[in-house]
């Protein structure tokens, strides 16, 4: 029932000429509130960007060389051709503060112009204090921006009727007020993914978690290019 919530949320006409009929999304879940400073100024340089995406494969397990290039691919498309570095780190989803410590090896290493991190799905799963989780995720998006490097923060992907829902949506809600607070993007998966399985449902009966997320990096690839002014 919760999906249904989505299905009401409107959807303008240039949103749907760029995106596949499939993936389409409302505008307004879209929306990057924060600007891409850095990725603006390497592009406006003729630098190369480089992207850190952080955690599981964007579409699922198993697919991170293919998440890879379609997210590449996507994205320079919206930026008329100019190419992007994906560095796509090929690990599972850890904890709020596991995978900080992999960022800063990663941000240190390899210097990249975004974060994009998909965070929140182990600790919710785990049942984690939201309020802990929420301090941890503060902290290391302050530490991020200190290294003058863009931030998107990704919310865990949709899934109706679990057992720790309570949580997962808590978890979800803290990740929408670090990013408020802190001042960095939030990719609205959890609300993506939710209008998608709203929209399967009327169409064709139930779609499946990987029918989801087969979507997530053509709509990161749009939300970012539309901040980018592409």
């Amino acid at each position: 029932m919760a999906a249904l919530a989505f299905a009401s949320l409107p959807f303008s006409g240039a949103a749907a000429a760029v995106l596949s009929s499939e993936c389409r999304a409302p505008d307004a879940l879209l929306a990057l509130s924060v600007p891409l400073s850095e990725m603006s100024d390497a592009i406006a340089k003729g630098r190369t960007p480089k992207i850190l995406v952080l955690g599981p494969a964007l579409a699922g397990p198993g697919h991170y060389q293919k998440n890879r290039a379609k997210l590449q691919r996507e994205l320079e498309l919206r930026l008329s051709g100019t190419k992007v570095e994906i560095l796509d780190e090929r690990r599972g989803s850890a904890s709020v503060q596991d995978d900080f410590a992999r960022i800063r090896d990663e941000v240190i290493r390899n210097e990249p112009d975004l974060v994009v991190w998909q965070v929140g799905t182990s600790d919710a799963v785990a049942g984690a204090d939201p309020e802990v989780f929420a301090a941890a995720l503060a902290r290391a998006a302050r530490w991020i921006k200190e290294q003058k490097v863009d931030l998107v923060l990704m919310d865990p992907v949709f899934v109706p009727f679990v057992d720790h829902e309570k949580v997962y949506l808590q978890i979800v809600d803290r990740i929408d007020r670090i990013a408020s607070m802190e001042k960095v993007n939030v990719f609205r998966r959890y609300a993506l993914t939710g209008h998608l399985e709203s929209q399967r449902q009327k169409a064709q009966g139930d779609g499946t978690p990987g029918e989801r997320r087969a979507c997530t990096p053509e709509l990161l690839a749009e939300a970012l290019g539309r901040r980018l002014g592409r």
